[in-house]
């Protein structure tokens, strides 16, 4: 009787044993056939943190292009402002400081009867001084107060006190109008210069206006 409850347990054991040896094949879900298919995660990122020799050389590699294409074109940048600074010396360069009854054409310190100020914000040189620098003629008309300045095909028409000004009959309107004083006509210097096609820099510290024609 003993013997046949030994057996028993035995055959009992070993069925159990083969039921959970063959369970998993069964009741285990299979990976799908897609995910062989999808490509490995990159190395080094989140999702495939080992970054091996052969992937780190090839971002250092892609990195040094990205930097060499960057300093090819940082240098056609630098060519070009090269070919700019050669050309600067034949361009016609003024200076106007607000208090000083000088200016500068180039390196020449040129004497003026009356010196450039600051009304409203901008700074307005005696005409005469800022046409001859640029090369422009200018007309004076006493009956109407109007100063008409020529240069090339450009033409420049002000009036004293009124806050347009006209280049080649078209208007436009200023924040600040020309004046007389000391006997000098005053024009702000950052229109007229502009409309002959001048470059204007202002320098607020030294209250200097550079302009390049």
């Amino acid at each position: 009787m003993d013997n046949r409850k030994r057996w028993w347990r035995l055959f009992f054991g070993a069925g159990l044993l083969l039921l959970v040896c063959l369970a998993p094949a069964h009741t285990w879900p299979a990976r799908p056939a897609e995910a062989f298919d999808q490509p490995a995660a990159d190395p080094g990122t989140a999702a495939d943190p080992v970054l091996s020799a052969s992937s780190l050389q090839q971002r250092l590699n892609q990195l040094f292009e990205t930097q060499s294409q960057q300093l090819d074109r940082l240098q056609a940048r630098l060519d070009l402002v090269d070919q700019d600074l050669q050309a600067l010396p034949n361009a016609n360069i003024v200076k106007f400081v607000a208090g000083r009854s000088s200016y500068y054409t180039g390196d020449t310190l040129n004497a003026m009867d009356a010196a450039p100020l600051i009304s409203d914000g901008r700074l307005l040189v005696p005409v005469r001084y800022l046409a001859d620098a640029l090369g422009a003629q200018t007309d004076w008309d006493g009956k109407s107060d109007k100063m008409t300045i020529s240069e090339g095909g450009t033409v420049v028409e002000l009036t004293i006190g009124s806050d347009t000004i006209t280049v080649n009959s078209r208007q436009e309107k200023m924040d600040v109008a020309p004046f007389i004083s000391q006997g000098r006509t005053y024009l702000p210097a950052r229109y007229v210069a502009e409309s002959l096609g001048c470059t204007v820099l202002w320098d607020a510290g030294t209250q200097t206006v550079t302009v390049t024609h």
